[in-house]
């Protein structure tokens, strides 16, 4: 019991050493399932029918994960703010409050998704791990308080893990007594379960806190998709041209093969390197002890470059900020009557006019690095009218007749949204 002691003593302070946070995280956790395991507890599960009391235990453990994971995000974007504006420099985002801009509800939305995407994977895990104890145990004919014991010390246990315990409690006979004078001796002084009965656990519970403790460095989910909505701020406000995004390893012999292939991987901003359940591919971890990062230069553009051709800006499509991108539009659209055939009736005009104005509105849509939430708004919000709809809506709504309308539709296809340029100091 001693050398037990020893070891758990020694483990709590290599996570203490470590991770202290991790350590807190997940000594509440153990503490949580030895406090709850009584006889008391498993007889009234027993009672009510254990489906229930799993569902409860169930609960419980999600609530206390949710819990810890929201601290774990809250602390990942306060280190993003700070890792962003000490890398690209404070001046880049003077006069922005990044924290409120980080609350905008479709960049919340975007984190939010992950979030639960994140937390699902856990919870699908633990629906595993309690099929499969379920399973182990209607095989060994286990009672159902047995049964319930087993669930109640696997919540929070990987399958594997559970499975190892399962196998542990089996072996050393440690199925819980099931004599009336234990069970009602246990109601009066409810028996925790002993925690040296656990020791074993110590070499797969240092592997499980490896995966806590990818939660809380800087390469965490939590902390790259903070560090990528930052940067979608930037760009989506104009306080930089653009960027694109770069995987970087840490270039060293521990580099994994899953990783290896994708280091100086260059994207475009809101482009996938993958699809994962951890990160989803958007930025890193590509997988559980992940140290990769997610770089995110930043795009020079040469002088006039709203001259440019959209055919021959290829490295800058999915790329711009949104003030680059609306000056390359606004350029091409007050352009628009020099591209018309003027020798050509007005109703043919105005259609040539009309069609081009849409095509800038795509294409400059394309050169946004900001695709997941400013290019997703504008294509719902906004998307760009058939010239029927136009002439019909002027007819309609407007008075004008057929010839005022069409020549309308020719006048006003040089004419951006104002409020928009106004927004970007554009006129």
């Amino acid at each position: 019991m001693a050398e037990t002691k020893n070891s758990l003593e020694s483990y709590h302070l290599f996570i203490d050493e470590n991770s202290p946070k991790v350590a807190e995280m997940y000594k509440q956790l153990i503490e949580n399932q030895q406090n709850l395991l009584t006889d008391e507890e498993l007889e009234e599960a027993v009672a009510n029918g254990f489906e229930s009391a799993i569902q409860k235990w169930k609960d419980e453990y999600k609530s206390f994960y949710e819990n810890q994971f929201t601290k774990v995000w809250e602390d990942a974007r306060k280190a993003a703010i700070k890792s962003v504006t000490e890398s690209l420099g404070t001046s880049i985002f003077e006069g922005i409050d990044i924290d409120k801009e980080l609350n905008y509800p479709s960049v919340m939305k975007l984190i939010n998704a992950q979030n639960d995407r994140f937390l699902k994977v856990q919870n699908d895990e633990l629906d595993r791990t309690i099929d499969l104890i379920l399973q182990k145990c209607k095989e060994e004919n286990f009672s159902v308080k047995e049964t319930a014991q087993m669930i109640r010390l696997s919540i929070g246990l990987p399958p594997k893990y559970a499975l190892s315990l399962w196998n542990y409690m089996k072996e050393h006979s440690l199925r819980p007594p099931t004599s009336s004078a234990s069970i009602n001796k246990a109601k009066k002084k409810p028996r925790k379960a002993p925690i040296e009965d656990l020791a074993f656990l110590l070499q797969y519970e240092l592997e499980l806190i490896l995966r806590y403790i990818s939660l809380f460095g800087n390469n965490n989910p939590a902390y790259q998709l903070w560090k990528h909505s930052i940067m979608r701020i930037g760009l989506a406000v104009g306080l930089i041209d653009g960027c694109k995004k770069v995987w970087a390893t840490a270039e060293d012999e521990k580099v994994c093969k899953e990783c290896g292939p994708l280091h100086d991987n260059e994207i475009a901003f809101d482009e996938y390197f993958f699809d994962n359940a951890y990160s989803n591919g958007l930025v890193p971890p590509e997988h559980y002890n992940c140290r990769c990062d997610a770089n995110y230069p930043l795009i020079d553009l040469p002088g006039g470059f709203e001259q440019m051709d959209f055919g021959g800006m290829e490295e800058y499509y999915f790329s711009l900020g949104n003030l680059a991108a609306r000056t390359w539009y606004i350029e091409h659209d007050e352009h628009i009557h020099d591209m018309v055939d003027d020798s050509l009736p007005l109703e043919i005009k105005a259609r040539q006019a009309f069609e081009l104005r849409n095509l800038y509105r795509t294409q400059t849509r394309d050169l946004m690095g900001d695709q997941l939430i400013g290019r997703r708004i504008l294509d719902e919000q906004q998307p760009n009218p058939s010239f029927e709809k136009i002439l019909n809506h002027k007819m309609n709504d407007k008075g004008m007749s057929y010839e005022e309308a069409i020549q309308d539709i020719y006048d006003t296809a040089t004419k951006s949204n104002k409020s928009v340029n106004k927004k970007f100091g554009l006129g």
